[in-house]
């Protein structure tokens, strides 16, 4: 069980990387875009692990 939650994490990670960075590259809210990606990556990362948290995967 501990193997599998730490596989759902981590999964839960790429993919929240990657809804944040698609997002950004998709919508661009400002010109300057390449300064919100990181942070937006940080955002999405943080969200997807308390989402895994709160769910006690």
């Amino acid at each position: 069980m501990k193997n599998s939650s730490i596989i759902g994490v981590v999964f839960a990670l790429l993919v929240g990387a990657l809804l944040g960075g698609w997002l950004i590259y998709k919508f661009k809210p400002v010109p300057n875009g390449m300064v919100l990606v990181p942070q937006s990556t940080v955002d999405s990362l943080a969200a997807y692990v308390v989402l895994a948290d709160s769910l006690e995967i």
